[in-house]
């Protein structure tokens, strides 16, 4: 697979026209269950909504000069309209689609299809064509895919607590903060450390918190800021080996041993965290084979 060419076989249009097909056959051959009530007004709405999204998104591209075709190389890359929410919006009104015309025929199989037509586009197009922008536009894609923050809930003596926790592009978390409330002044006293440490962001990642845009406009970057739910989930992933240290920890009993242990634990996962996918096997057996002696020293 080469740069130039994102996408061979099959072709994303023809992975949501096979699962329009199967669906229609098998309801000939086996008569799907009757969906609930309402369901024709669903449908149509979902649609009417996916149609939308796809002539927003096409649109937009080109606007942006931006190549549609799935097979050949990209020319531009969008990060406006609704691929500041979404980096496939396209394919999301694919699925939305199937979903509708569920509905609309009042026809099972088209909801059952939805789900394995959306894991069969990510599989055999999305992280192709990913691999294919990231190759083409670098750090511009990287800036795009953006920094993510994220909070926490952590229960301390059963007093609900946050972990704000960021984590950039690779996967590493360069700051962690524990506070009380989820307000203005605690995402404000987070967002600063990152900034103080690293410099300013090309671009956040934020979940829908009203705290962080209050902040951020405070800040200057609010202009910065993007709501989305696929690339919120790096920092969702992170959550997970802090949660298990949580766990084998018995919880905690004091938000000063909670901001102790995220502080070094942050470090300890970034130093053995390697970038498995762009790196060649060898490299990365060699990096994981030193990362303990190098800890060791770092520790003293």
């Amino acid at each position: 697979m080469t740069p130039q060419v994102p996408n061979r076989w099959p072709w994303p249009p023809l992975i949501t026209g096979g699962a329009v097909l199967v669906a229609l056959i098998t309801a000939r051959l086996w008569t799907p269950p009757a969906l609930f009530p309402g369901a024709f007004a669903a449908g149509g709405l979902l649609v009417g909504l996916a149609l939308g999204l796809d002539l927003w998104a096409m649109l937009e591209m080109r606007r942006r000069r931006a190549n549609i075709l799935p097979h050949k190389a990209a020319t531009a890359l969008v990060t406006t309209g609704p691929f500041a929410w979404s980096r496939n919006p396209i394919y999301l009104a694919n699925g939305l689609l199937l979903l509708g015309l569920g509905g609309l025929f009042d026809n099972a199989w088209f909801v059952a299809a939805a789900p394995v037509a959306a894991f069969a586009t990510d599989r055999l197009a999305i992280r192709r064509e990913e691999r294919h922008l990231a190759a083409l536009f670098g750090s511009a894609w990287s800036a795009y895919v953006a920094r993510v923050l994220d909070e926490v809930y952590v229960k301390i003596n059963g007093e609900m607590h946050h972990l704000w926790r960021a984590a950039d592009p690779k996967g590493e978390v360069p700051e962690s903060f524990a506070s009380k409330t989820r307000d203005k002044p605690a995402a404000l006293k987070f967002m600063k450390k990152p900034m103080k440490r690293r410099g300013k962001a090309k671009a956040i990642t934020t979940d829908g918190l009203r705290s962080y845009k209050v902040a951020m406009k405070e800040l200057g970057n609010s202009d910065k800021q993007e709501v989305s739910r696929r690339a919120k989930n790096r920092v969702e992933n992170s959550h997970l080996p802090f949660r298990r240290r949580e766990r084998a920890m018995l919880r905690f009993r004091q938000m000063k041993a909670l901001q102790k242990l995220s502080y070094v634990y942050a470090a300890f996962h970034n130093h053995f965290n390697q970038d498995r996918h762009p790196i060649s096997r060898e490299t990365y057996k060699a990096q994981r084979s030193a990362a303990p002696a190098e800890w060791k020293t770092l520790a003293g």
